[in-house]
């Protein structure tokens, strides 16, 4: 799912990419927007409106400059006091750079409070940055994904301290609703925000299962849900 929930619901292939394959009748999008906002819509409330902000992106993933977009948008409407700066990491130098540029920014800027990953599974390197700079219990990580490895470092710490998590069972169903809709000859969902997000903290995180699993923690309804849109229920 290269797609946020607010690109064009047909998108338009003209110029192909990686994103985007001619002869695509339907999409289903992933709520990275969404999950961007709720980081921070978060940090608003948990720093009591006042913080300074880190926002580790990679440009070269395809909704990134989305996501960033939506961060400076929401982050100036919450929390008008607060201070992001944003580094950027290419994918393929995660594992070597997350750590050191999250390190070199609390020493460049020691009131930083927040780190905030686009995406979790930059979060162990991210961690490991803070560690280094001798910032534990100092400085947060909030992040995207809900990958149950993130979770479970919520749950053993303090410094993973929110992830908006996506229900994977979530966005399989909604592909292959959209398929069997194609397939029946209907006419695709146009529904974009059908993939289930859910805000994980210290306050909820043990529902997620201990040790975190995939997929628990976002209700128990949704299979039995699609099953009656397609009368099997």
């Amino acid at each position: 799912m290269f797609w946020d929930t607010s690109a064009q619901f047909a998108p338009d292939c003209s110029g192909l990419s990686v994103d985007c394959v001619d002869g695509v009748d339907a999409i289903v999008a992933a709520p990275y927007q969404t999950a961007t906002r709720l980081n921070a819509d978060w940090i608003a409330v948990d720093s009591g409106g006042a913080a300074k902000i880190l926002v580790v992106t990679s440009n070269d993933a395809g909704p990134s400059p989305g996501q960033e977009a939506a961060f400076k948008d929401e982050i100036a409407s919450a929390c008008p006091a607060c201070e992001t700066t944003f580094a950027n990491v290419p994918i393929s130098k995660w594992t070597t750079s997350v750590q050191s540029t999250v390190q070199s920014e609390l020493v460049r800027d020691p009131e930083i409070k927040y780190v905030v990953p686009l995406y979790d599974n930059m979060a162990s390197y991210a961690v490991a940055g803070i560690t280094a700079a001798g910032k534990q219990g100092q400085v947060e990580v909030v992040t995207f994904n809900g990958t149950p490895a993130v979770l479970k470092m919520m749950q053993d710490g303090n410094i993973v301290t929110m992830d908006v998590g996506e229900s994977l069972e979530g966005a399989g169903f909604a592909a292959m609703d959209n398929a069997f809709r194609l397939m029946a000859g209907m006419e695709p969902s146009r529904v974009m925000d059908i993939v289930p997000v859910r805000i994980f903290d210290t306050s909820n995180v043990d529902e997620a299962g201990t040790p975190p699993e995939v997929n628990k923690g976002y209700g128990d309804d949704l299979e039995a849900q699609y099953l009656e849109v397609w009368g099997l229920g």
